[in-house]
């Protein structure tokens, strides 16, 4: 969530259906301030979006322009060491940062509320990167799109066996015999 959390609006590319993450939403519980920290490989990567997912996050993007005109003063958005705003894609109305511990909250309210299968924002992952191996799709891009930086950390923790897969092996071996 720290790196969803982490996304300025600079980070997206509407145009080539591109989000380029390159950072971390962290917080100091000591001095109480978020700030940006490096992503968990200390690399950025660029992730490659569905474009009907492209549009909504642009919808989102402009109704969330749109928040901070109207709140004028009380607009209060995270400032980096210069005093600079960092201009975050998702934040609380008033333009401060959304906690990534809340945004895991606001995903469990909106499963709930759609009736969806019960997973964790992290197990989307897992069944993304699942849904490509099934689909054959290279692990160089699964990797890529996951941000790991080798590809044997992908093969390792995201190659779950489908049964489809199972029922493959065993009528492939089933063939030979």
């Amino acid at each position: 969530m720290s790196e969803i959390a982490g996304i300025r609006h600079e980070s997206i590319n509407f145009i080539n259906n591109t989000i380029y993450i390159d950072s971390t939403l962290q917080y100091d519980k000591e001095v109480k301030k978020f700030f940006l920290g490096t992503t968990k490989t200390k690399r950025s990567h660029t992730v490659n979006v569905p474009i009907e997912l492209t549009k909504e996050i642009k919808q989102y993007a402009k109704d969330h322009k749109k928040l901070q005109l109207a709140s004028g003063e009380a607009w209060k958005p995270m400032k980096d060491n210069e005093g600079n705003s960092i201009n975050l894609l998702f934040t609380k109305t008033n333009g401060f940062p959304s906690h990534p511990d809340s945004m895991s909250g606001r995903w469990r309210e909106i499963v709930d509320r759609h009736n969806l299968p019960k997973l964790t924002f992290h197990g989307l992952r897992h069944t993304y990167a699942s849904f490509m191996i099934s689909k054959n799709v290279n692990f160089k891009i699964i990797q890529e799109q996951l941000g790991h930086v080798n590809i044997q950390e992908t093969i390792n923790t995201y190659s779950h066996l489908t049964m489809k897969d199972k029922e493959k092996a065993t009528d492939y071996f089933n063939s030979i015999l």
